[in-house]
C-alpha cells in the first residue's frame, strides 16, 4: 500500500524540512525506527490528508508531523497493544471529526492520544477501547474542540472509569445538549437530571438503562493484580479505603466502573473512624449471602471471618482468605 498523491505532493513540496525533523529525531531517539514512522504516516496520517480541503492540507501535514515523530520516538507505534491503540484512534475514531481538529490539530490529537494512553494505564484496553467507540459515535456532537475534550471525560466516564465520575457529571451539567446522547438519555432535560442523581448516588442509573450488579475487584500482585496480601476494607464517602500489606488504595465504584487509586494508611485509619447507619437492619450477612433491600449476593468463601462493611450507597465483602472484593450496590 502507497501513500495518496495528494500527500505525496506535499511530502515532496516540505522534502527539507520533513527530512530536517527526521534527522533530528534520529539523533534525539537512539532507537527510532524509520520504518515504523513510515507505517504510521502512511496508515494513519494519510487518510486524514485525504480528508481535509485542499487549502489546510499543506499546514495539517507540518503540524502533525513533530507529533508523528515525537510517538513513534517513545516506542508507541508498533505492534503492540498500545500501538494498536493508537492507529486505531486516528484511522477509526478520529476520522469521523476532522474537522474539530482544526486549525490545531497536533494540539487535538496529542490530547485525545494522551487520554487514550492514560485510559489503558490505569483502566486497562477494555475500557479504552470503549471510549473510542464513544468518541466515533458521539464527538461530531461537540462544537468546537475545546468542547470535544470535555466531552471526552464524559465518554470516559462512560466507557468504565469511575475516577472521573465528579469531573464528568459537572460536565454534563454545563453541555447537556452535546452529552446526552452518548448516556443513553433521549434529550438533555435527562442529562441535567442525571448530572443531578449520580451526584448523589453512584449507582442510580435508572435514567440510562444501565443495571447495577455486583462487582468484584483485586487481584493477587503475583497474577499480574494490585493486591499483596488479602485485603482490609474501610467505608468512606468516597468508596472504600484498602489496605494490603503495605500498601492502601481507594476503591471507587459506580454504575459504569470500578478502579483501584493510591491511598495513604492516614486515610485508612481516617475511614476506620466513619460509622454508617443501617437501613432496616440492612446490609445484612446471613448464612453466606449478603442482602440489601433489592439484591442477594451468595458469597462463595468460607463463613469463617468473613467481614462486612458499607457507606451510605454500596456494601463491601471480604475475607482473609481472598484477595477479592466484593462489592453490592443498595439501589
Amino acid at each position: 500500500m502507497s501513500i495518496s498523491k495528494e500527500f505525496a505532493d506535499i511530502l515532496r513540496a516540505g522534502r527539507p524540512q520533513f527530512n530536517a525533523q527526521v534527522v533530528k529525531a534520529r539523533h534525539q531517539y537512539p532507537n527510532f525506527d524509520t520504518e515504523a514512522f513510515n507505517l504510521f504516516l502512511q496508515n494513519c496520517v494519510d487518510p486524514l490528508v485525504t480528508k481535509i480541503n485542499i487549502d489546510q492540507r499543506g499546514p495539517f501535514c507540518v503540524d502533525v508531523f513533530d507529533l508523528a515523530i515525537d510517538l513513534v520516538g517513545r516506542g508507541l507505534i508498533g505492534g503492540h497493544v498500545r500501538g494498536q491503540l493508537i492507529q486505531n484512534l486516528w484511522n477509526d475514531a478520529v476520522a469521523e471529526f476532522i474537522s474539530l481538529l482544526l486549525p490545531r490539530p497536533s494540539e487535538v490529537l496529542a490530547s485525545l492520544t494522551n487520554a487514550l494512553l492514560n485510559l489503558e494505564a490505569s483502566n486497562g484496553s477494555d475500557v479504552a477501547s470503549e471510549w473510542m467507540t464513544l468518541l466515533r459515535k458521539y464527538a461530531t456532537s461537540a462544537p468546537s474542540s475545546e468542547v470535544l475534550i470535555q466531552l471526552g471525560v464524559v465518554f470516559a466516564w462512560r466507557a468504565g472509569a469511575p475516577q472521573y465520575r465528579t469531573v464528568a457529571l459537572r460536565i454534563i451539567a454545563e453541555y447537556p445538549d452535546f452529552t446526552y446522547q452518548a448516556l443513553g438519555l433521549t434529550n438533555s432535560a435527562q442529562a441535567l437530571e442525571l448530572s443531578q442523581t449520580l451526584g448523589s448516588n453512584p449507582w442510580d442509573s435508572s435514567l440510562t438503562g444501565v443495571k447495577p450488579f455486583p462487582r468484584t475487584i483485586g487481584e493477587f500482585t503475583g497474577l499480574g493484580g494490585e493486591l499483596s496480601q488479602p485485603p482490609k476494607v474501610r467505608p468512606c464517602p468516597a468508596g472504600f479505603v484498602v489496605e494490603s500489606g503495605d500498601r492502601y488504595f481507594l476503591l471507587i465504584v459506580d454504575c459504569f466502573g470500578q478502579m483501584l487509586l493510591p491511598s495513604s494508611k492516614q486515610e485508612f485509619n481516617e475511614a476506620s473512624q466513619q460509622q454508617y447507619p443501617k437501613d432496616n437492619n440492612l446490609p445484612l450477612l446471613k448464612n453466606g449471602s449478603v442482602f440489601t433491600k433489592r439484591l442477594t449476593l451468595e458469597i462463595d468463601l468460607p463463613l469463617e471471618e468473613l467481614q462486612l462493611v458499607w457507606n451510605d450507597y454500596s456494601a463491601a465483602i471480604y475475607s482473609p482468605y481472598s484477595f477479592a472484593i466484593r462489592v453490592m450496590p443498595f439501589v
